[in-house]
C-alpha cells in the first residue's frame, strides 16, 4: 500500500531546497483555501472558528515557508514535477460535510508525512526543526479535524465526557 511518505520519498530525494519549498508553499496555500471555504459552508459558531483558526496556521506556514525560500536559489536545469498533493488542489464546495473533513484529514496527514521527510534530508539544524515543528503542528491539526468528524457524526457517547467538570452554568439557563 502506498504511503504519503513512499509517494514523496523519491521527489524530495530528488528535489532542491528552492522546489520543496515552492511545493510547500502551494501546499499550506491549497490548505488556506480550502478551511476558509470549509469555514463558510460550517454550520456551527464552533466549526467555523475552527476552521478560520486552521486557515490562519496554514497562512503563517506558508509565510515561514516563503521566508526561508528566500534564502535559498533556484535550481538552474530543468525542474522535477511535483508530486500530487492534496493539499494543494482541494475543492470542497461539492462535499458534504463529513467528506470535507475526511479529505482535510487525510491532506494533513499527507502535509505531515511530506515535512517529515523534508526534515530527514536537511543538513541545518536550523531548516530541520522548522521541518519537524511543520510536520507536529500538521498532525495537531489532522487531530483537531478528527474531532470536528465526530462531531459531524452525531452526538458523544457518555464515555467520551469522562474527566469533564462541569460547571455550575452547564446545569441551570438564565
Amino acid at each position: 500500500m502506498e504511503t504519503p511518505g513512499t509517494r514523496y520519498a523519491k521527489w524530495v530525494a530528488n528535489a532542491s531546497p528552492h522546489e520543496v519549498l515552492s511545493l510547500a508553499i502551494r501546499m499550506e496555500q491549497g490548505a488556506v483555501r480550502t478551511y476558509r471555504a470549509m469555514a463558510k459552508q460550517a454550520s456551527s459558531t464552533p466549526s467555523r472558528a475552527k476552521f478560520r483558526y486552521l486557515a490562519a496556521e496554514e497562512r503563517e506556514h506558508a509565510r515561514i515557508l516563503a521566508e526561508a525560500r528566500k534564502r535559498t536559489s533556484r535550481p538552474s536545469g530543468p525542474r522535477l514535477a511535483p508530486p500530487p498533493m492534496s493539499e494543494v488542489e482541494s475543492d470542497v464546495e461539492d462535499l458534504t460535510p463529513t467528506e470535507a473533513v475526511r479529505l482535510a484529514i487525510r491532506s494533513e496527514h499527507d502535509a505531515e508525512a511530506f515535512y517529515r521527510l523534508c526534515a530527514k534530508r536537511c543538513r541545518s539544524t536550523k531548516a530541520r526543526r522548522m521541518f519537524e515543528t511543520l510536520a507536529k503542528q500538521e498532525s495537531g491539526h489532522a487531530k483537531a479535524l478528527e474531532g470536528e468528524l465526530k462531531a459531524l457524526q452525531g452526538p458523544l457517547p457518555w464515555s467520551s465526557l469522562e474527566g469533564f467538570v462541569p460547571e455550575e452554568k452547564d446545569y441551570w439557563t438564565a
